[in-house]
């Protein structure tokens, strides 16, 4: 490598400082060890029966409200192993996430150049996954929407990073989880496996049901292939003030008017049933 990649993999570090580039893969290497040792006590704590589903969210919207095909997937394949666990007498705890989001895709990132507004989600991707569930049937009590504002607050949720912090935190801090699965597309799979590690766990990632059915936006995984190694040299986390990708995912992603849904819950709960049920 090159000194002035050095350089830059090295500067800005105030997230995690430790990693540089000559020792960044001790330094993963010692998290992939730390996740897999929390997973095993886990396992094997007398404490712990549940398992815990993480579903990644996805945006934009259609028309601003509803879920497109691959999310829908991801949510159907949530749905899926919630009855599953029912079945079988257990216990499957359903991680929701996101919130509201202007589109921040290249063709609609250049209409804003051009002076045309970018289109914003009338509702969070948080509130789109809840009632999508709750439609299918799985209930209140085993969806943990209260998360996002817990671990995140009035920042929000606006990336994988942010996801899998909320994820891993309500985790550690709930040792009735014995098990710990993630639903989200194959070409996510490697850049998520690193934010875990960083947050000292190690899910099980669980593909959607029928992903070949759709034009998947994340299943290629070169398109990731960047985010992915800047992810392990340099903002393992994206996380915090010192974290250059979370903060432009952020202002790229985050609305002027706010992070909240626009549609009151009980309003768009009624559109889904009409829809999904």
């Amino acid at each position: 490598m090159k000194p002035n990649a050095l350089n830059l993999l090295n500067r800005n570090r105030s997230v995690t400082p430790e990693i540089t580039a000559l020792n960044v893969r001790r330094w993963w290497v010692e998290r992939e060890a730390e996740a897999r040792a929390v997973m095993v006590q886990r396992a094997e704590s007398p404490l712990a029966a549940d398992t815990l589903v993480a579903v990644a969210s996805q945006h934009p919207l259609l028309k601003g409200v509803y879920p497109g095909d691959e999310y829908r997937l991801r949510l159907d394949t949530t749905v899926r192993l919630w009855r599953e666990a029912a079945e079988r007498g257990e216990r499957v705890q359903v991680a929701v996430f996101g919130s509201r989001h202007k589109d921040d895709r290249p063709e609609a990132m250049k209409a804003e150049a051009q002076g045309q507004p970018r289109p914003v989600d009338k509702v969070s991707l948080n509130d789109v996954a809840k009632a999508y569930l709750l439609v299918k049937g799985v209930p209140a009590e085993d969806i943990r929407d209260e998360w996002n504002q817990l671990y995140k607050g009035d920042e929000g949720i606006y990336n994988g990073g942010d996801e899998v912090l909320v994820a891993s935190a309500g985790f550690h801090d709930n040792p009735n989880f014995k098990n710990f699965k993630f639903i989200l597309s194959p070409g996510q799979w490697a850049r998520t496996r690193l934010y875990c590690y960083a947050n000292r766990v190690d899910p099980e990632f669980v593909p959607p049901d029928d992903i070949e059915t759709v034009d998947s936006q994340f299943h290629g995984g070169l398109r990731m292939l960047i985010p992915k190694i800047i992810t392990e040299f340099r903002d393992p986390t994206w996380q915090g003030e010192g974290s250059f990708l979370g903060k432009t995912a952020r202002q790229n992603r985050r609305p002027e008017d706010g992070i909240d849904s626009q549609i009151p819950f009980e309003d768009l709960l009624e559109v889904y049933s009409s829809v999904y049920a």
